[in-house]
């Protein structure tokens, strides 16, 4: 079994040392990777060798045109240089999301989910990753 050793229990309050970010979201990304597919490259800056995970969050207040932009711009990774002021992204070992309404919804992996708490913790090393390099750096 694994131990999670960055992470509390659910029950419990974390860490005082962790960052809070509190407020009203219209997404919240946790993503090792630089891609969800193909054509979505989330996290364009994310390197296997960092071990951590990047949250990624759109805060809410950001129009639906702008939020388009952003989704259309994901598709080459340069969702960033748009400059958005509702569109952050920290690198973490280890979060917790705690949904403070009622209602709403939560996917882990494209999968919906019970609503409510849940957390993770970047577990390095488990496994052997093998790629090829990719087509647009001239073999660099």
């Amino acid at each position: 079994l694994l131990q999670d050793a960055l992470l509390p229990p659910l029950d419990q309050p974390v860490p005082p040392h962790w960052e809070t970010v509190e407020g009203d979201f219209v997404l919240v990304l946790a993503i090792y990777q630089t891609h969800l597919g193909a054509d979505l490259m989330a996290a364009p800056f994310a390197r296997f060798s960092e071990r951590c995970l990047h949250l990624c969050y759109v805060k809410a207040g950001i129009s639906r045109r702008a939020l388009l932009r952003l989704f259309l711009a994901m598709e080459k990774g340069t969702h960033f240089d748009l400059q958005c002021p509702h569109l952050f992204c920290v690198p973490a070992l280890a979060f917790r999301l705690e949904p403070l309404s009622a209602r709403g919804t939560i996917t882990v992996d494209g999968e919906r989910v019970e609503y409510g708490p849940l957390q993770a913790q970047v577990h390095g090393g488990l496994a052997r990753l093998i790629t090829g390099v990719p087509a647009n750096t001239n073999g660099l």
